[in-house]
């Protein structure tokens, strides 16, 4: 595997563990904040998802989304 392949793997590992944690760990996103392009979109439709899901979405994932967005 070439280091882009590995790359987006990488990605898809972390944006599929996202999707599965209750609390997803700050560092995981923090990694995730720093990926291009298509797994920016794959990271934020989780995120959406998550804060749509919760009564009482948690305000950084609110304010994560709105950084993605924004950049």
């Amino acid at each position: 595997m070439d280091p882009d392949q590995l790359r987006e793997r990488f990605a898809q590992i972390l944006v599929s563990k996202l999707g599965q944690d209750t609390y997803p760990s700050s560092t995981m996103m923090e990694l995730l904040d720093r990926m291009p392009g298509r797994v920016r979109a794959a990271y934020v439709s989780v995120l959406l998802d998550k804060i749509e899901q919760d009564q009482f979405p948690s305000p950084d994932l609110m304010h994560r989304v709105m950084g993605l967005l924004a950049a």
